[in-house]
């Protein structure tokens, strides 16, 4: 009896030990950037590009964090995230870090600092004593090195956190200039440069981005496109471009100008469910090019994504309407990159709402062009399929007229281009025209992107900034992934394999808890 006593105490203290320990051990641990990264992607793992970046700097990097004592639940985590990549940054770079970590509320002296620095307080609301209270919270930084600085006015989100540090770092280290991304409006597409300043906007986090690290501008193509913009972005016009608004855009890739073009297909209505064509032909542009893109919109019934789609529900009150989100073949989730093109060599899949399928074989065969097909949808998704409907429940059956796939949606196309208008200028370019020569081709290594999706470089973040830096012929941060978690997608087996599997785990799992209690109850008769 007083053995199996000394059992127990021995036991009971072995795990007082053990835990005592590892809460020692975590939180020590908090303090220290080394730790086990074992995501897929390595989200939490300093990147290459990040590392190199480090590597250049030559005299010591001085980072000031602006931080509220007492974050609202949304930013709850931050502040550990943010230690835990600048402590990871501060072991790896070769010459010191020094990381000061400030709170502004603390005196009116550090608030000042930080208003002068950039850092800017956001009004946020908590939840005290049962009631709704403002508070202004603080949580942006300040990075300096030599005789510059650069300012993170507030995070938002710690996604873009390694990217947005590295960019500010390189920006540091070189003496050029900002690029200018230019946003063509004036057909209805969305105004990035107007997004970054309108509070609410849903691509305020995105343009905030941007800017960080080049200058949004809006472009109006009633005039020729300004010398000084390097990126020019055409996303989404909803109406036709003149003749003369076209030949604007070809002169501008003339002059070796880097164009993004994401052209919106069909327009979907989500109050009426309905589909219609987008009356926008830019094919008079990009057909030189050797680019092709057809009407029909590539669905994949098997690996896509959500849609948010109008529905009502019955509540206490009555009838609600609300969006609810639902699986649409119309929203294909692409998962042939290439993974060699800087562009998509760290991305793993795509969401392509809405796309169409991108026919570059003219293009591939131009030895003057190096034609890439970065994004295109799964083996298992079509083309050629009338769809009228955003309903789900209303998609098409699979016809033999549908063309499988993989389909292309997104090219980028890097060379010397054939202008569309050679040796003439529109009739509608107005007095204008006297005088203008039109160049032939333009130079070697104009950069051009298309794709096919409009929604494309908004659903993927990540993809836009990868694509605006390989554009400004920035590709040392096109390294710098953003941490943006998402679940792996699951491809779903054909035929019978998905009965089978809902089979196994109905009758599989009650099977091996009845093996076990007999393989046991055998066991316990054995010994007896």
């Amino acid at each position: 009896m007083q053995d199996r006593r000394s059992l127990w105490a021995n036991a009971v203290l072995t795990l007082l030990l053990l835990a005592a320990i590892f809460a020692c051990l975590n939180t020590l641990s908090r303090d220290s950037y080394a730790r086990i990264d074992l995501t897929r992607d390595k989200e939490f793992t300093l990147s290459p590009a990040a590392r190199t970046i480090l590597r250049g700097l030559e005299d010591e990097l001085r980072i000031e964090v602006f931080l509220s004592e007492n974050l609202p639940p949304q930013f709850a985590l931050h502040t550990q995230r943010i230690k835990d990549k600048l402590a990871e940054m501060t072991a790896v770079s070769p010459v010191p870090i020094r990381v000061t970590y400030i709170d502004p509320g603390e005196s009116d002296e550090a608030t000042a600092r930080a208003q002068r620095l950039g850092v800017s307080p956001r009004e946020t609301s908590i939840r005290s004593r049962g009631k709704m209270e403002a508070q202004v919270t603080w949580l942006g930084l300040s990075i300096h090195y030599r005789d510059r600085s650069e300012v993170l006015p507030f995070i938002d989100s710690t996604a873009f956190l390694e990217y947005e540090i590295g960019r500010a770092i390189r920006s540091l280290q070189t003496e050029a200039g900002r690029a200018v991304i230019g946003c063509v409006t004036g057909h209805g597409e969305p105004d990035f440069a107007a997004a970054a300043t309108e509070q609410g906007n849903q691509l305020a986090p995105l343009a905030n981005v941007l800017q960080e690290n080049y200058d949004l501008v809006s472009v109006d193509l009633t005039a020729d496109v300004p010398e000084n913009i390097d990126v020019l972005l055409l996303m989404g016009p909803q109406q036709q471009l003149s003749e003369a608004e076209l030949f604007r855009l070809d002169s501008y890739v003339m002059k070796g100008g880097a164009l993004g073009v994401f052209p919106l297909v069909s327009l979907p209505d989500p109050q009426t469910l309905q589909l219609r064509p987008a009356p926008v032909d830019l094919s008079p542009l990009w057909a030189t090019w050797g680019i092709e893109v057809d009407k029909s919109l590539v669905i994949d019934r098997h690996l896509n994504g959500l849609i948010p789609l109008p529905a009502t529900i019955r509540t206490a009150r009555g009838a609600m309407r609300i969006n609810r989100r639902v699986s649409s073949p119309l929203v294909p989730i692409a998962n042939n990159l290439d993974r060699e093109h800087p562009i998509t060599r760290r991305l793993d899949t795509i969401v392509a709402p809405f796309a169409s399928s991108i026919d570059a074989q003219a293009a591939v065969s131009d030895v003057a062009i190096d034609a890439t097909v970065l994004v295109a949808t799964s083996d298992r998704s079509t083309a050629g399929a009338v769809v009228t409907s955003l309903d789900p429940r209303l998609t098409p059956a699979p016809s033999d007229k549908e063309i499988a796939g993989p389909h292309a949606v997104f090219v980028s196309l890097k060379g010397s281009f054939a202008s569309a208008w050679a040796g003439r200028v529109p009739e509608d370019i107005g007095d204008s025209s006297t005088g203008i020569e039109v160049p032939e081709r333009s130079p070697d290594g104009t950069r051009l992107v298309i794709g096919t999706s409009f929604e494309m470089p908004i659903a993927n973040p990540q993809l836009l900034l990868a694509m605006v830096d390989w554009m400004a012929a920035d590709e040392t941060l096109l390294g710098i992934r953003p941490s943006m978690s998402a679940p792996p997608v699951l491809e779903l087996p054909e035929g019978g394999g998905l009965e089978l599997i809902k089979q196994a785990n109905v009758v599989g799992m009650p099977l091996l808890v009845v093996l076990f209690g007999v393989l046991r109850l055998r066991r316990r008769k054995r010994r007896g």
